[in-house]
């Protein structure tokens, strides 16, 4: 029956990602769903640091927990989107995404979930928790880059704009002459 416990949370992690994924596409807005997942996560975390007393409730938080992993995948896809004429820099960024990603599974587990401590670890879910804030605050301010950044190219297209007429009207002046 244990190995059962984790395959459900992964199903329920492939669901979410197939539905964040989906709708995120479908409305064109990664931000709102990023925020949602961090909510969701943050909920989660929040059970796991408190750990109530029913064991439902814990096992909703540790199931809920499963939903992290659902940022990956919109944060790349909003990379894409925003940098599409960014080949080199969408390279780097998932490059190094990925290596953050796989040393973060690989070593913080270690450290956070010591099995010495098992079941009442120190600072499991609150590390993670404490990440999963600062996530918050990175993807608002991804947010805000990715909005300057626009506003910046639609300056530079109305200055070129006003350039060409400017020329076309010195042009149209000399020929008239």
């Amino acid at each position: 029956m244990l190995n059962y416990l984790p395959i459900a949370g992964q199903a329920a992690q492939l669901i979410a990602e197939l539905l964040f994924s989906g709708f995120s596409d479908y409305f064109g807005s990664r931000l709102p769903f990023l925020l949602l997942h961090s909510a969701i996560n943050i909920t989660s975390l929040t059970i796991l640091t408190v750990r109530p007393e029913s064991e439902g409730a814990y096992m909703a938080g540790w199931y809920l927990n499963y939903l992290g992993a659902v940022s990956t995948m919109l944060l790349c896809a909003w990379a894409s989107s925003n940098l599409q004429h960014e080949p080199q820099v969408r390279t780097v960024l998932f490059a190094s995404g990925t290596i953050i990603a796989y040393l973060l599974s690989a070593f913080v587990p270690l450290a956070a979930y010591p099995a010495s401590e098992a079941p009442y670890w120190r600072i499991g879910a609150k590390l993670y928790l404490g990440f999963a804030c600062v996530a918050v605050a990175i993807f608002i301010g991804i947010w805000f880059a990715f909005r300057s950044e626009d506003k910046r190219k639609e300056r530079r297209k109305e200055e070129e704009r006003e350039g060409r007429e400017v020329q076309q009207q010195s042009n149209t002046t000399r020929e008239d002459q």
